[in-house]
């Protein structure tokens, strides 16, 4: 909520301008699913890639167990690493990428087990600073267990955890535990997950309003 600044007119301090920032809106979908899992989030321009990451491995109930890389393009940025042959993904901010509305590019978790998320920017906005970014605004869906197989084995796990006489519908539901419910996605957790994660200092934060 924006506070209402006093008026010099009627006796209080002079307005200060509010500093303003570009937020992105990203789509983010898990490419091979369906019914699709997908994430809308807000984040700062200044959110590097490597933030980005972490900010998916939260929003998708990930752990950050294996490699990552993200394509833009014909470009390849990884994080810092002595055997990385990409772009540096921790000195490469989301608004560095100039994409514009409309335009997508790649996350890839785990290459073995090959989990793409398609990101497509839907809008770049200039907000107040006012409120926290990153955001999830809404989402469907939970998120695969990162070790379930890929996009193959998350396939097999939804049939079985749907169907009680499927011959692996006792062993997944030990597995993930009697709370599991694919079908749901509580973005008020994510966002405090995210929360935490600022606080720990894994993500940056900086104000937004909203759609402004």
């Amino acid at each position: 909520m924006i506070r209402p600044q006093n008026d010099p007119a009627e006796g209080g301090l002079p307005r200060r301008p509010l500093s303003m920032t570009r937020a992105w809106t990203l789509k983010v979908t898990l490419e091979g699913s369906e019914p699709p899992v997908w994430r809308r989030i807000a984040v700062d321009q200044w959110t590097t890639l490597t933030e980005l990451h972490r900010i998916f491995q939260v929003v998708m109930g990930w752990v950050d167990l294996a490699l990552w890389a993200f394509e833009v393009g014909d470009v390849i940025y990884e994080e810092l690493d002595m055997d990385a042959e990409g772009e540096n993904a921790t000195f490469t901010a989301v608004g560095e990428l100039r994409l514009k509305p409309g335009q997508r590019f790649l996350y890839r978790y785990d290459f073995e087990a090959d989990w793409v998320l398609g990101i497509e920017v839907e809008k770049v906005t200039t907000v107040p600073d006012v409120e926290l970014l990153p955001w999830v605004l809404e989402g469907e869906r939970a998120g695969p267990p990162e070790t379930v197989g890929g996009p193959v084995g998350f396939r097999e796990f939804l049939e079985a955890i749907a169907d009680k006489d499927h011959p692996k519908h006792d062993h997944y539901h030990d597995w993930v535990g009697e709370g599991h419910d694919p079908e749901r996605f509580d973005c008020n957790m994510a966002n405090t997950f995210l929360g935490l994660a600022m606080a720990w200092g894994a993500i940056g934060s900086v104000p937004w309003i909203g759609d402004g």
